[in-house]
């Protein structure tokens, strides 16, 4: 278009097209973002009309390649021919050359080869675990973080491999050996559990079962803080007799287990009977049957199922029967029994251990 002043028709103007972003494959219209706004063709360009007498000039060329790299003071350049000199009376052609700096992501650009990082290890065949392989894209970045076909990068040493060989662990899972016995030597006064433990046979990985509690606690059984301590027997008390029946006794104090210490006895009151602090006794005459000493008392024996009292005995012998038809007889009875209580009861069970072990176990 020329300016209307101009009526030979010729002078400097404008010239106009249309620019549109097309599908390279179907020619067809796209949205302009799909395009890559630095190549745009320019939709209006400046133009001259020679008028009678002046030079003629052809278009000018498109403009030359910036170096690779955008190196420092690069420059490029376009041109254009003279088609008719000037005469006398025309204009003189202006110049044919045209030179602009070379401008970084503006006219020239800069290429790199971009790896990402490997991805997780994919096993192969669709296995949870063992070997697979990891990926990673490779890809020709253009300076303005653009990507760009790879051939934009052809110079480069491309980096490798895209992927390579992996391994996931299969998971392991927490084992166990066999549970130690209950420790229950803490169990006494003013302690309340005793404990067991388990030794890790196998410890898991990252992806398997992890170990359950390895300590476990229960409480103790009932056991008192203090307790009836009886003394040893005196000798045989007779009355106005050097022989024959008598009286024995002894000093029954109330002690704390945790170091023997005597305390006042209605602190026993509530734990087991007291022990009798006198009994009968004989003092044999020669011609008397004699006895042995009374045993110890034996272990309290009792069902545990049924509940927690039970028995014990003890019994003497006959030294020496009697030596004459007036002296003392030996009595029926050797043997004597009484209550007592059976204090923690256990139970037994068969096990199955985590190594296929079958063992008895106790509560």
């Amino acid at each position: 278009l020329l300016p209307s002043d101009r009526p030979l028709g010729c002078g400097t103007g404008d010239q106009y097209r249309q620019v549109r972003c097309v599908d390279s494959r179907s020619m067809t219209q796209v949205n302009e973002g799909l395009c890559d706004w630095t190549t745009r063709p320019a939709d209006i360009n400046g133009c001259h009309v020679a008028c009678p007498g002046d030079c003629v000039l052809s278009p000018w060329s498109e403009w030359s390649i910036c170096p690779k790299g955008c190196l420092a003071n690069s420059q490029q350049q376009r041109t254009r021919t003279m088609l008719r000199a000037a005469a006398l009376t025309g204009a003189n052609c202006p110049h044919a050359i045209q030179t602009q700096p070379c401008q970084l992501n503006v006219t020239c650009f800069t290429y790199r080869w971009v790896t990402t990082n490997y991805s997780s290890c994919l096993p192969l065949g669709g296995s949870p675990c063992g070997e697979g392989m990891a990926t990673r894209a490779i890809y020709c970045l253009r300076s303005d973080n653009r990507p760009v076909p790879d051939s934009y990068c052809s110079d480069q040493q491309k980096p490798n491999p895209a992927e390579k060989w992996c391994y996931t662990d299969c998971p392991v899972d927490c084992e166990l050996a066999e549970w130690s016995e209950w420790n229950s030597s803490k169990c006494h006064c003013d302690q309340t559990g005793m404990t067991r433990h388990a030794i890790i046979a196998t410890n898991p990985s990252s992806s398997g079962r992890p170990c359950p509690e390895v300590l476990h606690w229960r409480p103790c059984p009932a056991t008192p803080c203090y307790v009836w301590q009886p003394g040893n027997w005196s000798q045989c008390q007779l009355h106005g007799a050097a022989c024959g029946h008598g009286v024995r006794t002894r000093n029954v104090t109330c002690v704390k287990l945790n170091d023997n210490t005597t305390v006042e006895p209605w602190h026993c009151t509530g734990s087991s009977r007291r022990p009798s602090v006198w009994e009968p006794c004989h003092s044999p005459c020669e011609s008397d049957c004699q006895l042995s000493p009374w045993s110890e008392w034996s272990h309290c024996h009792g069902d545990c199922t049924k509940d927690k009292s039970g028995y014990q005995t003890r019994s003497r012998a006959v030294i020496r029967p009697p030596q004459s038809a007036g002296a003392e007889p030996c009595p029926e009875a050797l043997w004597e029994t009484q209550p007592c209580s059976l204090g923690p009861c256990f139970t037994f069970d068969w096990t199955i251990t985590s190594t296929g072990s079958i063992v008895c176990q106790r509560s």
